[in-house]
């Protein structure tokens, strides 16, 4: 039986629930950003798992989450794709901008116990993924039957329908899906704001080279 990880925000607001005295190990999803996640700086024990995906896909990702009849309460955009695309490139969009939010991750600064995977690794190797999840979580080992547990309800056809940014035709979960919506232009433009904003990275961080080309990993 699969059982849903809670959002952080919605926990702490939850009437009667200490996050402290929850059983451990306890587990939560974010989009906080870096300087939001409430860790004392170099506090080793906490650990962060961080998805980071192909920028032209998180577009027109988001783009899907901010227009009816999927958009969250508050975020509804008005504006055509062609607008949106402009307002993601200059970080003027209610989730901020990604190039800021992934590249505090992944200097981390405060030397947080982070583990890094993507989107497209999770989508092309997941049971890799799993495998590295549950050896940073401390455990020696995962059967098979541990593997598939997590393995199939976790599947992007298994989530269509249980969240609401997960529905509707449009909504693919699949990498690549940036070449149906977007220009070769605005691809383009793409990968050169990530170049340019990911620029200086040290040599010890790795951003997957599909991220910066026109490539699908």
């Amino acid at each position: 039986h699969a059982v849903s990880v809670p959002w952080i925000n919605n926990s702490i607001k939850m009437k009667g629930v200490k996050l402290d005295e929850r059983a451990s190990p306890r587990v939560f999803k974010t989009h906080n950003h870096y300087q939001h996640l409430n860790v004392p700086q170099g506090n080793r024990d906490v650990k962060v798992i961080h998805v980071m995906r192909d920028p032209k896909d998180v577009l027109c990702s988001q783009y899907f989450q901010v227009v009816k009849p999927l958009s969250v309460k508050g975020m509804d955009f008005q504006g055509t794709f062609q607008d949106y695309v402009g307002h993601f490139l200059g970080g003027k969009v209610s989730f901020g901008s990604y190039w800021k939010f992934n590249r505090h991750f992944l200097e981390n600064k405060d030397g947080f116990n982070i583990l890094y995977l993507t989107y497209e690794d999770l989508s092309r190797d997941k049971i890799t993924c799993i495998k590295k999840i549950s050896e940073f979580m401390g455990y020696k080992s995962i059967s098979i039957e541990q593997i598939e547990a997590v393995d199939k309800p976790t599947r992007f056809e298994s989530m269509v329908g249980t969240q609401r940014p997960i529905s509707g035709d449009n909504v693919k979960g699949k990498v690549g899906q940036n070449k149906e919506m977007l220009s070769a232009s605005q691809r383009l433009e793409l990968i050169k704001q990530t170049k340019c904003k990911f620029d200086g990275l040290g040599d010890d961080i790795v951003v997957p080279s599909c991220y910066f080309s026109e490539s699908i990993q």
